[in-house]
């Protein structure tokens, strides 16, 4: 008989980050520092529901409870409590350990995620002792499975809740629609610093192949309107050649979405860039890709053969948007370079970007190194360890000087090159026209469709983006972008406009609520309990059932209780 579980996020109220909540990326980090275009995004927890929906027996999945949603949820019986954490959560799980072990001692309790690498300093702390009876270290579902008794090299089903962005002034209720796919855990790169690596030993655990991938994404698009996009998780998806140009094919295959349709964001690294020619990157269906740059002088061998300086505007010359990663605190960086090494990363124009302190959290090589140094304060607070905490000494700033640096960043990328959405539609305007002029019949038809579609859903933005612009600069560009967009699809609708104008509208009196009430506005993602069936009763399409319950938290703390799921009931 299968076992009863219980599968949750960590507690409410979130850590928050520069007064965002730190599941809310897009805000803190990837257009942090943009005005009225920050984005706001709602987030699952997606390894939660992918374990869920790759075992045999019925589940639920509990997301954001506070302490006493938690508490109450326990009451329903469980034989298994299985905790996915971070780091920067560790005094949430011991609250949460701590109740389990009061109210329902019978209980086993099971954790993971990255947070699982600072269990070596968790235990130094003397107070965990009796309370987790296992730890999962790495991928969780043949862990799982394994401790279920279950066959642990099955095919693996990912069908998850999606997740969404959207300007909160002009949407602020953000709907799912990108979906989540895990092609793999780990790296090979080994870079020091990198939790995700240091998880798997520098080794890489594929989780899904091609043909699962193409048939997860061919289920969102099938299943979901609202489907935008998907993110494929597998810290260096590009690396793997075969099976990129592998999916590729069974993408352009599918004759009701093909590359019309179809799209992907993914991790590379400069190095794996390189590997590919312009049209078959742009066959892959490849949209979006995250490079990390982490610095100008960086030694790190993924950084090698091609310089960023070459591979961004040859991504954005083809359609392809990038997020560009950035690091200070290195050791190589100091006040004699860090402007050059600053300067170099902006002439990048990354779409978005994460500009962040180093960060050295427990269980990495740089942890061990630092710690040999010297650097590491003898007690860290579990809540620093957060792209932006104060978790170690930099060999050559503060972190008030850092924190400094990053922030002059963040407005130099807004100032001088506008918002995300000015790269975003320029890019998309490129790879209109070079998938027209392409060789392959597929680009010059299906994607540059593609393209087509997603440069005018950009359009009625522009306006605005022209209205908020700050410099000379950023204004030129946006009258280019207008000009040219005119010149390629023709000049805009009396419909268009009038939308454009009540965008600006909209825009306007933000900026006049924002002068009255400066400041993030603080927001916590609602209470969310999914029930999965047992394997054998479940049907097609969505896996689970959601619910939102009333949380006691709910009004404390800004709860958004907007049913993002179109099958969503409220429960008192």
């Amino acid at each position: 008989m299968n076992p009863k579980i219980l599968f949750t996020t960590t507690t409410t109220p979130s850590q928050r980050i520069l007064g965002f909540a730190a599941t809310d990326q897009m805000s803190f980090r990837l257009t942090r520092g943009q005005e009225l275009f920050v984005l706001r995004q709602h987030t699952h927890s997606s390894p939660l529901h992918l374990l869920a929906q790759n075992i045999d027996g019925a589940s639920v999945v509990l997301e954001n409870p506070a302490l006493d949603d938690f508490r109450r949820e326990l009451a329903h019986g469980y034989d298994v409590v299985a905790i996915g954490f971070e780091s920067v959560n560790v005094e949430r799980l011991f609250e949460m350990a701590t109740l389990v072990r009061r109210h329902a001692p019978e209980t086993k309790i099971i954790v993971g995620g990255y947070g699982a690498l600072c269990m070596p300093q968790m235990l130094e702390e003397g107070r965990w002792e009796g309370l987790l009876d296992g730890v999962c270290h790495g991928e969780g579902i043949s862990y799982l499975r394994r401790l279920l008794g279950q066959a642990p090299t099955r095919d693996v089903k990912s069908r998850l809740p999606k997740e969404g962005s959207s300007l909160p002034w002009l949407s602020p209720r953000p709907i799912g629609t990108m979906g989540i796919i895990l092609s793999g855990l780990g790296c090979t790169q080994r870079c020091p610093f990198c939790a995700t690596s240091a998880s798997t030993g520098g080794t890489y655990v594929e989780v899904m192949n091609a043909r699962q991938i193409a048939a997860a994404m061919q289920v969102y698009w099938d299943h979901s309107p609202f489907t935008n996009a998907v993110s494929i998780y597998d810290e260096n998806f590009l690396d793997q050649r075969d099976k990129v140009l592998e999916l590729g094919r069974l993408l352009q295959a599918d004759e009701r979405h093909g590359l019309r349709d179809y799209n992907y964001s993914a991790f590379g690294s400069l190095k794996a860039v390189a590997r590919y020619d312009a049209e078959e990157l742009l066959l892959t269906g490849l949209d979006q890709l995250w490079v990390g740059v982490e610095s100008k002088f960086s030694a790190l061998e993924k950084t090698q053969q091609r310089t960023a300086a070459d591979i961004f505007p040859f991504l954005h010359s083809i359609g392809i948007k990038t997020i560009g990663s950035w690091i200070i605190g290195q050791n190589h960086q100091s006040p004699a370079n860090i402007a050059e090494d600053l300067d170099y990363f902006v002439s990048l124009e990354p779409t978005f970007a994460q500009l962040s302190v180093l960060g050295v959290f427990p269980g990495t090589a740089l942890w061990a190194t630092e710690k040999k140094a010297g650097r590491l304060p003898a007690k860290v607070p579990w809540g620093e360890f957060h792209l932006y905490g104060e978790n170690f000494v930099a060999k050559n700033f503060t972190h008030t000087e850092m924190l400094e640096v990053l922030d002059g960043g963040y407005r130099r990328l807004y100032r001088e090159q506008g918002p995300w959405l000015t790269k975003t539609l320029e890019a998309n305007l490129n790879g209109y026209e070079f998938c027209r002029r392409a060789r392959h019949p597929l680009l010059q038809t299906a994607r540059a469709e593609f393209f087509r579609k997603r440069s005018q859903s950009y359009v009625p933005l522009l306006k605005t983006a022209l209205a908020m612009a700050e410099t000379d600069r950023a204004r030129s560009r946006l009258v280019n972008l207008m000009r040219r967009y005119g010149e390629i699809f023709g000049q805009a609708t009396p419909g268009e406009e009038k939308l454009a104008d009540a965008i600006l509208k909209k825009a306007e009196e933000e900026v006049q609520r924002r002068r009255l009430s400066p400041g993030p506005e603080a927001r916590e993602e609602p209470l969310r309990r999914y029930t999965y069936a047992a394997a054998a009763e479940r049907v097609a399409g969505k896996p689970y059932s959601v619910e939102y319950p009333k949380s006691a938290a709910a009004s404390r703390h800004g709860a958004n209780t907007h049913k993002e799921d179109s099958d969503a009931v409220a429960t008192p």
